[in-house]
């Protein structure tokens, strides 16, 4: 194969591979952009005064459920996948439950 047509066949490449490119970072910044939405969404709803008083001072059985929370997740241990994540509270959740129902 001659150079030229080594060049001729990389310049057909090149559109497509500067096209693909354009698509791949307009689809990174689409997604920057819907996580900046996201986050400021989340922040907002944090910083209201309600949400801070009750973050400053959780109701006693929000603090006994984070703490049955994360017992059960320690139990667990680090070797999970999401989903048996999502078991574990789930599980741990319905134990809690169960208790303050009980007493």
């Amino acid at each position: 194969m001659s150079a030229d047509e080594l060049a001729h066949i990389l310049s057909i490449l090149d559109a497509p591979a500067d096209e693909a490119d354009r698509l791949k970072r307009r689809g990174f910044y689409v997604d920057m952009d819907r996580a900046r939405q996201a986050a400021a969404s989340g922040t907002s709803i944090l910083l209201g005064p309600d949400v801070q008083a009750r973050l400053a001072n959780p109701p006693a059985e929000a603090v006994e459920l984070i703490q049955e929370l994360v017992s059960a997740l320690t139990e667990a241990g680090p070797a999970r996948t999401p989903q048996a994540a999502t078991d574990v509270i789930l599980q741990a959740v319905g134990t809690f439950r169960a208790h303050k129902g009980a007493t």
